[in-house]
């Protein structure tokens, strides 16, 4: 069973490393992924030598207020699925959710050895460079391989890099995710040529973060690295004024970070978001179904010309009222809880473990989470795939992690 476990395990490091670089639908190679997890874990039941684990970690799984809360979150998703007028958006939108408690739920219970998260976290950052080269280079050559667009119609710029993550805001938040934990990594590692390496590697991220032109991005990064001044130490400013420095003098950036204040500049996102409380106005306790703002978009343009944004079947840009619209008020309450419950059990960990390594780079996890959901305001991040496979992965990668301090 052992062999079994370490198949596995290359398996979930080869579909991490893979998922945020390849060029194939997304679709399909999540859903390939999705069937190997399910089979890998019903074998853990089946096999004698590994049931009665399973069974354990099923009845922690469901001792666990996180777990639970995430577990009734996908109930309210399935059940959205009878009353949605596009029922194949709601089942889709509900297996991939799904997927995500998949991955989650091996990485907690089944690869929480230290050597694991390790192999784990080293696929995540090993893609995350390859990303970021890619996000370089289509910087570098004027936006070659880059849509056409995110090449025209800004003032600021003659592009906006994607990378592989196909949306520069994307990119943005899979950057901002990911930088916080290395930041930590240079704090934390002695030898002064691995330091030199993950300063590097950071500022590869940060050069992504900045030509992506996401302003959510950069009030993420604002955020992440005010958080580390409190969740680790004041010498966080040796970071934080070059940043906010070098906003400031770059006119690009800075004129981007004063758009956010612009009435002029959101009017379009204005227009999104009042349509998605109108949803809620109309059906406050179940919402419209799962992943149906999208398909009731044109419906309550026609209902309310005004806020017409001149597109059809458009996104809410906003997680939070997403997810109010389409799940109601149930929903929303289920998926805050979620998150306030991510909060605590990342930061019980850090305050409670003595192992170094695992102190710093999930601090840098936590400032990084607080950052991600204050970009959910402006966009719908928590249902980007490659994103929010990034985020799912660390939040069970620092779960893991707990239950090897407690040795449970």
């Amino acid at each position: 069973m052992k062999l079994l476990e370490k198949l596995m395990l290359g398996i979930m490091c080869i579909y991490i490393f893979i998922l945020p670089i390849n060029s194939f639908k997304v679709d399909k190679i999540e859903m390939l992924f999705f069937g190997i997890l399910i089979l890998y874990n019903l074998l853990c039941f089946i096999i004698e030598s590994t049931r009665k684990k399973a069974i354990m970690d099923l009845i922690m799984f469901f001792k666990d207020a996180l777990c639970l809360a995430i577990l009734i979150f996908v109930i309210i998703m399935c059940i959205s699925i009878s009353y949605s007028k596009d029922r194949s958006i709601a089942l889709s939108e509900t297996i991939r959710f799904f997927s995500y408690i998949m991955i989650f739920y091996t990485i907690k219970f089944k690869f929480n050895e230290k050597s694991y998260i390790k192999k784990i976290i080293v696929a995540l950052y090993c893609s995350t460079a390859v990303v970021a080269v890619i996000g370089i280079y289509q910087y570098i050559t004027g936006g070659k391989g880059v849509a056409k667009e995110f090449k025209t119609g800004f003032d600021y710029t003659k592009v906006k890099i994607p990378s592989t993550l196909g949306n520069p805001n994307s990119l943005a938040a899979f950057m901002v995710i990911a930088i916080f934990p290395i930041i930590m990594m240079i704090i934390y590692e002695k030898s002064k040529l691995k330091k030199s390496l993950y300063a590097l590697f950071t500022l590869a991220m940060f050069f992504n973060i900045v030509f992506t032109y996401s302003r959510s991005s950069y009030v993420g990064i604002g955020v992440g690295l005010v958080c580390l001044l409190f969740f680790y130490s004041l010498k966080m400013l040796v970071v934080l004024v070059p940043v906010f420095l070098f906003g400031f003098f770059n006119s690009k950036v800075r004129e981007r970070v004063l758009n956010i204040a612009s009435s002029s500049q959101n009017v379009t996102r204005f227009k999104l978001w009042k349509i998605a409380l109108k949803m809620v106005k109309d059906h406050p306790i179940l919402g419209v179904g799962n992943g149906n703002y999208v398909t009731r978009y044109d419906e309550y343009v026609k209902r309310y010309p005004y806020l017409e944004y001149g597109y059809s079947h458009f996104p809410a840009h906003n997680s939070y009222l997403k997810v109010f619209s389409e799940l109601g008020i149930i929903g929303i309450v289920n998926f805050v809880s979620i998150i306030i419950l991510s909060i605590i059990h990342v930061k019980k960990f850090v305050d409670m473990t003595d192992d170094k390594f695992f102190k710093y780079f999930f601090t840098g996890f936590l400032a990084a989470t607080i950052a991600f959901l204050v970009m959910n305001t402006a966009d719908n991040l928590f249902f980007v795939p490659k994103v929010a496979t990034f985020f799912w992965v660390l939040l069970a990668l620092s779960e893991a992690a707990y239950l090897r301090e407690r040795n449970l």
